[in-house]
């Protein structure tokens, strides 16, 4: 796909001033500016920000009174009952309360709702299981701040509900429970917005024992990664520490899954918490139940562990085969269906198609396409569904001006979930499709490149690598460094190596340099020996045979 490049401009002076009172090279004081890094002080607390720079907890909505709600429930020995969301962000919260919690001498149980069986939030379930079990005070993870009619319920039940969430409020449906910690809420003024469930938990485990648990770092990391919040202010504190006390860590299921997973604890990055990790505890919830990853956080028994590592292995497979069906079955829809002319939205959907996997065929398509896409599976009349969207659309905002077509609907700026009567689909369709016409313009459904630099192969050393390196960790909101370099020449003919990657060895005539793209081996027959190549890479470093070598990734290129 056609992407549009932009090269970011920075003011020359404040960088000039930054690179020398940091005493770092100017490229990277470019880049912290361009992470809107301005001053010394800012730029000290991004690069040695610390676990005592997180904001104190009890600054958070409600945390007091939160606090002082388990800690009564604990005087009077009620039974707690955690609900967490079956993503690795609920999963991993609802695991670090609990664990808090019992080591305080609570009697706590937990219940995870089945995604296919409940769906998403809080559901009548809970309601029972709560008088059923004699439970005084329910705890709700990563859900609940629109689940009005459910925390009404357990009103009526004389039972309290502590609600951590992260998720926007759905107009008209805000619960009302003893207690909502959720710094979205509109009259919140803590200070930093965008914690995942699993950081609101770490830092209600954090006042709950009037000190840092950071024991709790490793699964802390584990669930913002995977929940893709932005890596900035405390998610980045929260990640950058975590990803220490992961590499160490002290949970054995962890450390069973890593083992499973065949890598190593020392060299563990954000990308394997992303593409291995965090996929393997999001698979039994896709296609099975949640409980299995939960009870893989919670173990304390090597053997067991091992077990269940093993079994969120098969269930990943599983969930990779599923996910290959589906989405090829979206693919034929989208040839018989969707004209790109007429539809600025792809809204899929078919009957009985997985719900396991929806969401993540939603972001296939989306990243295909530069789309936002919706995939509703239908039960009957029932569709359930999962959307993902682009930078210029707030799905969840689309959503609630087309609301009345809508049974549910709740999620983020970029990814959303939905219930629909079949009745409805085709209004659904065009109303959506009419928003965004009104909201996206033609260049806003090509996908853009942020280039931070345009400089010179020569500019590429040492020095500027660990510059680099000292950014990290990178992720959303701090993505790694693109730099551009134009009119470079071949050295050697473009090699067409393993799992379709291209390999070039490239010159500006001063310096050259080896180049790779993943999935990219396509453009080798577009380059000729003559070609003049404008390049946009990342820069890494690559270890072969005990050496250490520079090498670009590569991102996009054009041929001159």
């Amino acid at each position: 796909m056609l992407k549009r490049w932009f090269v970011k401009e920075a003011d020359s002076r404040l960088v000039t001033k930054l690179s020398q009172e940091l005493r770092v090279p100017f490229l990277i004081a470019h880049i912290l500016v361009n992470r809107g890094i301005h001053t010394l002080a800012e730029a000290k607390l991004f690069l040695q920000s610390s676990i005592a720079d997180l904001y104190p907890p009890e600054e958070l909505p409600d945390m007091k009174q939160a606090v002082a709600r388990v800690k009564k429930a604990l005087s009077a020995q009620e039974k707690i009952l955690l609900c967490g969301d079956y993503d690795v962000d609920g999963i991993s919260a609802c695991a670090i309360v609990e664990m808090k919690l019992k080591d305080m001498g609570a009697f706590v149980t937990h219940y995870i709702p089945h995604r296919i069986k409940d769906g998403y939030g809080l559901n009548e379930t809970i309601i029972k299981t709560a008088v059923k079990n004699g439970i005084k005070l329910v705890i709700a993870l990563d859900c609940g701040t629109s689940d009005k009619e459910i925390i009404q319920g357990l009103k009526k039940e004389h039972i309290d509900a502590i609600i951590i969430d992260h998720h926007h409020p759905v107009p008209g449906q805000l619960a009302k429970p003893l207690c909502l910690i959720n710094p979205k809420l509109k009259d919140s003024t803590y200070k930093f917005k965008e914690l995942a469930a699993v950081g609101l938990a770490f830092k209600f485990s954090q006042a709950l024992s009037d000190k840092a648990s950071l024991e709790a770092l490793d699964l802390a990391c584990l669930g913002t990664v995977s929940d893709v919040v932005p890596l900035v202010g405390e998610n980045r504190i929260i990640v950058k520490e975590g990803l220490k006390h992961l590499r160490d860590t002290k949970n054995i299921g962890i450390r069973a899954l890593i083992e499973a997973s065949r890598l190593d604890c020392l060299k563990l990055t954000c990308q394997h918490i992303s593409f291995i990790l965090g996929p393997r505890i999001n698979a039994s919830g896709r296609v099975d139940t949640a409980e299995t990853s939960l009870n893989l956080l919670l173990s304390q028994d090597l053997v067991e562990a091992r077990a269940l590592a093993d079994v969120l292995n098969k269930n990943n497979q599983l969930r990779q085969k599923i996910e290959s069906g589906v989405f090829e079955e979206a693919l034929q829809l989208i040839e018989r269906e969707i004209d790109f002319k007429d539809h600025r939205v792809i809204v899929l959907s078919k009957e009985l198609w997985h719900l396991g996997v929806v969401g993540i065929v939603a972001a296939k398509l989306t990243e295909r396409f530069y789309r936002p896409t919706v995939i509703i599976s239908f039960d009957g009349e029932l569709g359930r569904g999962s959307a993902r969207s682009i930078e210029k659309f707030h799905i969840v905002d689309a959503f609630s001006k087309c609301s009345r077509f809508l049974r549910d609907f709740g999620g983020h700026k970029r990814a959303a979930g939905l219930s629909i009567n079949k009745n409805n689909i085709t209004d659904f369709k065009l109303a959506l499709n009419e928003i965004a016409f009104g909201l996206l313009k033609e260049e806003d459904l090509f996908p853009s490149l942020n280039i931070d630099a345009e400089i010179k192969l020569t500019e590429i050393n040492d020095v500027l690598v660990r510059g680099i390196n000292a950014l990290m960790p990178f992720g959303e909101g701090n993505p790694e460094p693109v730099f551009c370099s134009r009119k470079l020449t071949l050295k050697a003919r473009p090699q067409k190596l393993a799992k379709d990657t291209l390999k070039l060895w490239l010159t500006d005539g001063l310096r050259s340099i080896s180049a790779v793209g993943f999935g990219m081996s396509s453009f080798a027959g577009l380059i000729q020996d003559d070609s003049k190549i404008d390049l946009i890479y990342t820069i890494t470093k690559d270890t072969w045979q005990g050496q250490d070598n520079i090498v670009l990734k590569i991102k996009d290129l054009k041929v001159a």
